[in-house]
Parts: structure tokens; C-alpha cells; sequence
């Protein structure tokens, strides 16, 4: 049984419709389609709706609509007795499962339009944004809605606020150009930095090239370098002809060599300095000799003789070492014999007073040496400041008083440098006058 109606009907009670497969067919009999079910409350005032045209004065046009009209109506979807989809009066939408739609979820990726964003429980936004234009477009992560975490722009161009972080073995972040250079950074058992094959790796400051490695592994600074710790070298450090290296402490090398020829060099061993030019030794250094090479010929044009101490056998000056002779005394005059030996110069005798003088140094001619001339301090005061000095006629001493006896032998030895400490220039005269009385 069917009925129809055409005119308003108020239903004070329940109203139920029973048949085998029973309808309820609401008709628009102007067919401007503006059917319509209203939820009214007791106050007469509609809170919920089913509409064929848009009530919210949004101008949306024929469609069904279903919602709310009050500030405090939400409207839920149920599915077995549960809520499925609340949406609020903010018109956010909660889904109490997963949500699937054909053309926003596609091959589990979502899909957003311009300007739409994705929003999570916490802080964090996606945003895509178009501008309605062909250009500025961008894809952000922003926290907040105000701060951009990462930014992707159409050129291809990314923006991180933060640290990157890789965390795979061997991880790699490159920066590849196209048909340039590939640039990477590699995280294996060493952190590495670098380019493919056949391009020059900078590293820049203020948009300069500070630092250049090219493809040979040589470095180049255009500034200058400043180290706080050990610089290691297993190849050269090569300079030019400008290049000075100033303020440094200590170099610690095995050899320097000329730039113009490496035969031309300063070797340093552990036990002796030795140089060589053109590869010919020129002298070398120990702890106790400067040897200069007999080939070399040696020019000093001021050398500074110091007076000695008032110490016995201090001296400064030309010292030989020969004679093998022992026990001597240090301060004494000595001359050299006829069996090459040293002994004590004494001037009553031409033969102890006309060779070869020089003053013993300690007690062994071949350890101390002996000084043929400069600057010592004898074992006794010989005279007073300013005095010439002569061999004396007691063995080994000096004096100021020139001999006098007959045979005796009349040798300047030297000059006095102190009336009290023995301090004297000694420098013998190769002449000398024998006495006749």
C-alpha cells in the first residue's frame, strides 16, 4: 500500500514504514531540487538537516548536504555501534580507523593540491604551496606553522634549518651537477670530503675560495695558514722565491737543500752537523770541533777575543792539540822540543826559550790544549796592567822585567791585562836577543 501526500502532515508520535522493501520518496514537484529533512529541537529551531541545496550561504549549489546549523553541533558517522568520523565545529575531521580515498591516497602515497597541508598530532606541518602561479613553488616541514625545518623549491634548491644526519654504513650525501663535478661526503672508517674524478675540490670563506685540492692532491691557501699543532709531511713543502718562514721556535729535519741545487745542502745528525756545497764538504760540527774542509779557505773579518776569567788556564785564542804530553801544569809557559814534546820555557837558555811557545790549558797537551796565542790567565801574576811581558829566566812564568844575566834570553811573550788575576795577551815574538854581560 502507498501513500502520497501534498500537502504538510504532523506526526506527533512515531512514524514507521513496513513492507518488503519499503521506501520513503521525497519529491520536488517544482523540480528546482531543494528537498529537505530538518532535525528541529523542542524550541522550534532546526539543529540538523539533510538538504539538495548548500544552507550555509556559501553559494555551493545543488548537492546533498548533511550537517549541523547550531555552534555546539557535531556531526559523527557510526559504524557497528562506534563512531567512525567526527567532524567538529571547527570543521576538523577525526577518524577513528584509517582513512582511504581513491584520489587523496594513491599506491600508499598521499597526494595534497596547493596550499594543502598535512597536520600531526604535535607541532610538525607539511605544506605545499603553488602561489597560483608558475613560479615560488615549495614544498616545506615547518614546526608551529612559523618555522621552516626543510624546504624544497622548484629549482631543485633544499634548505635544511638543522643537522643532517646520515646513519647507514658508509653512509653518502652528494651534490651532483649536471655533466660537473659530483661532490660527496662519506662516512666509512674515516669521515671524508671530496669530488669525482677530474675536478678541483674549494672550500670556500665569504664566497672566495680559501682552500684549493686539485687533482694531483696538492693544496693551495690563498691566505695564510695558521697551526696550532704538528704539521706532518710525508712529500715536500715547496715555496717560491717569496716564500719566508718567520717566528718559528724549533725545525726539527734531517737535511736542508738549496732550491737551486739539493747537492747544495745541510745535513743534521744525531751526533754532527756536516754541509756540503755542490756536493763538497765544506765543514762539519760535533759537540767539541768546527772542522772546515782543507780545501776551504776561510775569511773572518772581525774576530772577538774576550778576556779571560781569573781562573788558571782560561783562555780564548788559537789552541793547538799535539805534543803527547802529560802532566803539566795549567798556567805554565811550555815550549815545544826537539822530541816533539812539550816542556817548561825557561829564559837562561836559548834552547828552553827561542821555539815554539804556547801556555798549557789543563795537564794533558793532547786533551786540553795548548794555547799558541789570544787571550789566559796564568798560575801568577806577571806585572802590572799595560806591561810588555818576557819570558823569565824562572821556568814556565812570565815577567815584566826583561832577563838581564849573561846567556840569558830577551823574548817578548806578550802584553798584561791585570795587576792582580794573571790575565795577559799572549802572542811570543819570533825574535828574540840573547844577553851579554
Amino acid at each position: 500500500m502507498a501513500i502520497e501526500y501534498y500537502s504538510p502532515v504532523d506526526i506527533n508520535g512515531n512514524l514507521a514504514i513496513r513492507g518488503g522493501g519499503p521506501s520513503l520518496t521525497i519529491q520536488d514537484t517544482t523540480d528546482d531540487d531543494d528537498q529537505q529533512i530538518l532535525f528541529v529541537n523542542s524550541s522550534g529551531t532546526v539543529d540538523y538537516r539533510i538538504h539538495t541545496a548548500d544552507f550555509t550561504g556559501a553559494g555551493g549549489g545543488d548537492g546533498m548536504y548533511i550537517g549541523s546549523t547550531q555552534s555546539d553541533g557535531e556531526v559523527c558517522l557510526v559504524t557497528h555501534d562506534t563512531i567512525a568520523l567526527t567532524l567538529d565545529t571547527s570543521q576538523n575531521g577525526t577518524f577513528a580507523g584509517n582513512a582511504t580515498a581513491a584520489n587523496l591516497i594513491s599506491n600508499g602515497y598521499v597526494k595534497l593540491a596547493a596550499d594543502d597541508q598535512l597536520i600531526s598530532d604535535g607541532s610538525i606541518t607539511v605544506e605545499i604551496d603553488y602561489n597560483n602561479n608558475q613560479t615560488d613553488r615549495f614544498f616545506k616541514i615547518r614546526k608551529d606553522n612559523s618555522t621552516d625545518l626543510f624546504t624544497l623549491n622548484e629549482d631543485a634548491s633544499a634548505a635544511f634549518v638543522g643537522n643532517v644526519t646520515a646513519t647507514a654504513n658508509n653512509a653518502t650525501i652528494s651534490a651532483a651537477e649536471s655533466g660537473g663535478a659530483t661532490t660527496k661526503i662519506m662516512g666509512a672508517s674515516v669521515g671524508r670530503v671530496g669530488t669525482s674524478s677530474n675536478h678541483n675540490l674549494e672550500v670556500l670563506s665569504n664566497n672566495t675560495a680559501a682552500i684549493t685540492i686539485d687533482t694531483s692532491q696538492n693544496a693551495t691557501f690563498a691566505a695564510g695558514v695558521t697551526v696550532t699543532g704538528n704539521i706532518t709531511a710525508n712529500g715536500n713543502i715547496i715555496g717560491d722565491d717569496g716564500t719566508n718562514i718567520t717566528n718559528i721556535q724549533r725545525v726539527e729535519a734531517d737535511a736542508y737543500a738549496a732550491d737551486a741545487d739539493n747537492t747544495t745542502v745541510i745535513n743534521l745528525g744525531a751526533s754532527e752537523i756536516t754541509c756540503l756545497v755542490a756536493d763538497t764538504d765544506v765543514f762539519q760540527i760535533t759537540d767539541t770541533d768546527f772542522i772546515y774542509d782543507p780545501a776551504v779557505k776561510v775569511s773572518i773579518h772581525k774576530r772577538k777575543l774576550a778576556k779571560t776569567s781569573n781562573t788558571d788556564a782560561d783562555a780564548d785564542g788559537d789552541i793547538v792539540y799535539f805534543g803527547g804530553t802529560t802532566s803539566m801544569d795549567a798556567g805554565k809557559i811550555y815550549y815545544l822540543n826537539s822530541s816533539g814534546n812539550w816542556a817548561l820555557a825557561d829564559a837562561d837558555a836559548e834552547s828552553t826559550a827561542k821555539g815554539m811557545l804556547a801556555v798549557a790549558l789543563g795537564s794533558a797537551s793532547d786533551t786540553n790544549g795548548m794555547l799558541i796565542r789570544g787571550m789566559v790567565t796564568l798560575d801568577t801574576d806577571p806585572g802590572t796592567i799595560g806591561d810588555t811581558l818576557f819570558l823569565s829566566t824562572t821556568a814556565g812564568v812570565a815577567t815584566s822585567t826583561a832577563p838581564s844575566g849573561n846567556g840569558d834570553i830577551v823574548r817578548v811573550i806578550g802584553y798584561c791585562l791585570d795587576s792582580t788575576n794573571g790575565q795577559i795577551y799572549f802572542n811570543p815574538d819570533g825574535t828574540f836577543v840573547e844577553v851579554t854581560a
